[in-house]
């Protein structure tokens, strides 16, 4: 088909002549020849010299010249604009990660997205996944370039975790800081970005004890602390594991961390337990995550009881109960507003939902819908917007397990206790280990009776715990275990005994694979030694072991490694739910450790309906004791228990400073050190076990109480279901294909061959063995991390000729050993780099075809522009920008644009990743028809725009009533209530001043305190009044991405 049409503008290629195509003439082999007027003189032209006459940068243009690119070049471009874009509505890292694809763990991710400021409190229900969370926070941050530096604060024990699956399962690196020193050279140097991990202790503000201890000027910073006081350095984000920890305003720890939250860009607070006794506590992690929208507890206090019916109106919205009962319970629901001063209350009012928001635009809207037509397009609206009225929507966000059943796995735990009674060799051997330790750790005291040292005592709990773990493996030295030397290898060990008849059970049963958990190397050594001369294939992890994911990963997919032997540190954020049987040799005495052991199997992903747990317990120890009488009574062996960490670090009395771990490790001792009658034992363990069921109990009516208070996000997952359906992400099917562009423009002598289903091979020739290599060279983006990047995986390739890859995330995270092609790939990104430098940016229309399907009929063309909105508000002063992407249509046959949402979300979806090469038709190039729909598309985006504004000013208007009413009746009745009592002291002065002429001195001091309070109150109230209107100015803006020509076929 010729490419211009009689009467098109043309410019003739090397030259500045401009002419008209008066005569397209017949082709003739494969070249195409036109009579071309020049002015005054006519001469016949090859295509190929002939440029079209028209602005290309404008895709409206484009289009009447006839000027289309690909199918190919449009995938390649929307591929480029996904993998660099950052527009709310496209999660470009949905599928980038080695997990298991979960759509309610991306629900954090789009509310981040969301916030005007970046801060989310995440609380989900233990095992729910936070680590993967946060993970694709930060993947998705990376993908729009916006994560440099980074710190991760989290508890000591769980450094090592957020270390390994942030790296195994997001490709993220990141350092252990032991020294402070080490962190604040990097952060002085920052070359590279700082990405780590340290501890609450090391973000605590140290205490001044003196005036004399005032820093001079010149004074170097001691932590991080003090250099983020002293510089001016920024997170990109700052996240919090275990956030609890600083739910007491009071502590350093508090202090320290409000210095790095006003240094950080964005922040993320990690926590299973966000009451902890009382909501004061959720609004102290509030004000340290946004201290300008959560600055006074009592107003916080009051929006969250005005929450409470919007909750209960989102939960009978899900449970399809009827709109109009629905509305007449959010009208008629009651709420009180209440401010105190010194515990005193100084002001009280009572009123309904709909008299409180009778001016509040949103409402209207609310109850105007639950009123009106009852269809899934208005219930799906009335989620959205009630959830628009919740002053916690877009700071926090809480899952619970019940919301997610089919989300995850549900096996059963199944508990075996095996009783072994200690052979007579065993127990002579035991005896004289513990007694010869009391021998050379004990002194005579006044009355003549042995007494172990204070450091005897704490020795001989662990000695204990050796010696039961193991008895020979204690005996024996960890050199000979070292060299595979078992001293003992005659004797009968009776846990051993009863290990194999478990591993038999298991073997005949199911599959050929267990865990075997034990407390202590030397004891993981010994068994070791002792499974390979029977024959079974072994693999060991522990803390002093480095490749641990080679390890498992050899464990998962190796039929002959049977066995895995480990202990907790060793395992450490490992995922095990391929395997359904373990065994607790030994068992810890926190039980907060056999959770964690017993959740490496116990997870998503476990396709068995029942997990083992085999727990070898000796007859008549300690550990019978604490077995039987506590662990099993509170029910860990048979499902989860909620936060374990949160229920142990409750007071053991409401008020009191014991906590109900510190009394569990009191009794360990007692019980390892002391002769405790049975009566005893009793008692002090149902102590224990009563405290620890009062609190979760307490623990569970109190989330119960504040989920009902703060938010439903089932919408949500709506929204998380609309981009996986409309492919609003970088598929694996695009990600291939861009690969294969580049094999076709730069590395042609490469090829692409698929071995088996969803995986690849990229096989290099034998000629230019190095082609890949140079190409990841010239190709590199800059900065130091992707130089590190790009040169550690050039090292890995170097002496490859052909590389095993897959684009797909199950079969990544199902085999470690493949190269995931993500959007985070050298390959991918240096592919993205050489597009960049060597595709035409001013190529913005393209042309293609579809297949006809239920809605697309065939023989039918559209239009398809893509424009990016910006939408641009002021958040503390500084303008934030958010995009979406938004599709419109046009029917060339029926020459209007298509307002059917499922229509344009069908053709936009399918444009990703289905396409087909189609030549333009002159039909759908004409002139007219093309000035009309730019005509038609410039009004329903200015349509759009104009709806868009519409609604969030509607959103933020609201929200700045509320602020503005509740912020007016705080202030005003603290002023008021200084008032009366200036009142009072003017009239008690009036009746003493003459009588007592030094009260009258004092009560005059007060009027002038608190006359100067007044001020300084009305003042405060005038700065936050200005904060909350200035959040409300909002700009929008547009730009086209692609104009896209599309034929159904």
């Amino acid at each position: 088909m010729s490419k211009y049409a009689i009467g098109n503008k043309v410019i003739k290629a090397y030259s500045e002549g401009h002419g008209t195509i008066i005569e397209v003439m017949p082709p003739r082999r494969g070249r195409q020849l036109y009579k071309v007027s020049w002015g005054n003189i006519v001469t016949d032209e090859l295509e190929v010299n002939l440029l079209p006459d028209c602005d290309i940068s404008d895709p409206f243009e484009r289009c009447m010249s006839g000027i289309f690119g690909s199918y190919s070049e449009y995938s390649k471009k929307n591929t480029t604009f996904k993998i660099r874009s950052s527009n709310n509505n496209t999660i470009s890292s949905l599928k980038a990660s080695k997990t298991l694809f979960r759509a309610y763990q991306f629900k954090p991710l789009l509310k981040f997205l969301n916030s005007p400021n970046r801060r989310l409190l995440v609380a989900d229900e233990v095992g729910l996944g936070k680590t993967i969370e946060a993970g694709h926070i930060m993947l998705e941050l990376k993908a729009r370039r916006e994560l440099n530096h980074v710190l991760i604060v989290c508890p000591k024990s769980l450094q090592r975790k957020w270390k390994d699956e942030l790296a195994f399962k997001f490709g993220l690196q990141f350092k252990i800081y032991e020294s402070q020193k080490d962190l604040l050279a990097d952060m002085q140097e920052h070359r590279v970005a700082v990405h780590a991990i340290i501890n609450y202790e090391k973000i605590r503000m140290k205490r001044q004890k003196s005036k004399e201890d005032k820093k001079t000027k010149d004074e170097m910073p001691k932590n991080i602390v003090e250099f983020l006081s002293q510089n001016d350095f920024h997170f990109s984000l700052v996240l919090c594991d275990e956030a609890h920890k600083m739910r007491n305003r009071e502590t350093q720890t508090y202090k320290g961390a409000e210095i790095i939250m006003s240094q950080a860009n964005a922040a993320v607070f990690l926590t299973a337990t966000p009451v902890m006794i009382s909501t004061e506590n959720l609004y102290n992690l509030l004000h340290l995550l946004d201290n300008t929208r959560y600055y006074n507890y009592q107003i916080f206090d009051n929006r969250l009881q005005e929450n409470c019916p919007f909750v209960d109106a989102l939960t009978d919205l899900n449970h399809h109960v009827a709109l109009p009962v629905i509305a007449k319970n959010l009208n008629e629901a009651e709420i009180q507003t209440r401010f105190f001063s010194d515990e005193v209350e100084i002001f009280s009012h009572q009123t309904t939902v709909g008299k409180a928001f009778a001016d509040d635009a949103m409402y209207q809207e609310i109850i105007q819908m639950l009123n009106g037509e009852d269809n899934s397009k208005n219930r799906a609206r009335l989620q959205y917007l009630i959830s628009s009225m919740s002053m916690m929507n877009n700071i926090f966000s809480r899952t619970r397990k019940r919301e997610v059943t089919t989300d995850m796995s549900q096996a059963e735990r199944k508990p075996h206790m095996r009783k072994v009674v200690l052979t007579e060799e065993e127990r002579v051997e035991f005896d004289r280990v513990i007694e010869e330790y009391k021998d050379d750790n004990s002194y005579t005291d006044y009355w003549g009776e042995e007494v172990l040292t204070q450091g005897g005592a704490l020795g001989l709990v662990q000695k204990k715990r050796q010696v039961a773990s193991s008895v020979y493996a204690y005996l024996n030295t960890e050199s000979n275990l070292d060299k595979g030397i078992d001293e003992y290898a005659d004797y009968t060990d009776a846990k051993f005994e009863e290990l194999l008849r478990i591993i038999d059970e298991v073997f005949r049963h199911g599959a050929k694979k267990i865990v075997i958990f034990a407390l202590f190397r030397k004891t993981l050594k010994y068994l070791q030694i002792r499974f390979k001369q029977r024959g079974f294939g072994t693999l060991m992890i522990h803390g002093m072991v480095e490749n641990r994911i080679d390890i498992l990963d050899e464990f998962k997919n190796n039929p002959k490694a049977h066995i895995l032997l480990s202990s907790e540190v060793g395992s450490e954020g490992l995922d095990m739910q391929f395997c359904n049987s373990m065994v607790n040799y030994d068992l810890p005495w926190n039980p907060m450790v056999v959770e964690q052991r017993i959740g490496r199997i116990d997870r998503f992903g476990q396709k068995s309906p029942t997990v083992n747990i085999y727990n070898v317990i000796v007859a008549d120890s300690i550990q019978e004791d604490i077995y039987i009488r506590l662990l099993d009574r509170i029910g860990i062996f048979r499902g989860t228990i909620g936060d374990m960490e949160a229920i142990l670090d409750a007071p053991l009395e409401r008020g009191g400073s014991v906590t109900i771990q510190d009394v569990y490790n009191k009794l360990e001792k007692e019980l390892y050190t002391s002769r405790l009658t049975e009566d005893e034992k009793r008692r002090k363990i149902a102590e224990i076990e009563l405290a620890i069921a009062n609190e979760k109990e307490s623990i569970k009516h109190l989330e119960e109480g504040l989920d009902n208070a703060l938010t439903n996000d089932a919408y949500f997952k709506d929204e998380i279901n609309r981009i996986q359906n409309n492919n609003a992400y970088v598929t694996e099917i695009e990600l291939r294909n861009y690969l294969e562009s580049a094999i076709r423009q730069e590395l042609t002598t490469c090829s692409l061959v698929k071995v088996e289903k969803d995986i690849y091979e990229l096989q290099l020739p034998l000629s230019n063995p190095r082609i890949l290599l140079n190409f990841l060279t010239q190709n590199q983006p800059g900065g130091e991390e992707n130089a590190t990047m790009f040169r550690q995986f050039r090292n890995e390739i170097e002496d490859k000729q052909a590389i095993r890859m897959t684009f797909n995330q199950q079969v990544a995270y199902d085999n470690s050993k493949l190269l995931f092609m993500n959007i985070y790939n050298p390959i991918i990104q240096a592919c993205l780099n050489y597009f960049r430098k060597h595709d035409d940016e001013s190529k913005t229309s393209f042309c293609y075809a579809l297949a006809s399907d239920d809605i697309l009929r065939k023989d039918t063309a559209y239009y398809m522009v893509v424009y990016q909105m910006s939408i641009t508000r002021k958040v503390l002063g500084v303008p934030k920008r958010t995009d979406t992407l938004l599709p419109l249509l046009y029917s060339v046959d029926e020459q209007r644009v298509i307002k059917e949402d499922t229509f344009i979300d069908r053709i936009f979806s399918r444009s990703q990743t289905e396409g087909t090469e189609h030549n333009a038709l002159n039909k759908d190039i004409d002139p007219e028809m093309l000035q009309d729909m730019r005509y038609d598309f410039a009004e329903e985006i200015n349509e759009q725009k104009a709806t868009r504004m519409d609604e969030i000013r509607l959103q933020v208007e609201s929200d700045r009533q509320r602020n503005e009413k509740q912020t007016n009746e705080y202030y005003a009745s603290m002023i008021d209530n200084l008032r009366r009592f200036v009142r009072g002291w003017e009239s008690d002065i009036e009746m003493l001043f003459d009588v007592d002429e030094k009260r009258v001195q004092q009560l005059q001091g007060a009027i002038r305190l608190a006359q100067a309070r007044i001020q300084q109150m009305e003042k405060e109230k005038e700065d936050r009044l200005t904060q909350i209107r200035e959040a409300s100015q909002i700009e929008i803006g547009e730009n086209i991405v692609s104009l896209n020509l599309i034929n159904i076929i």
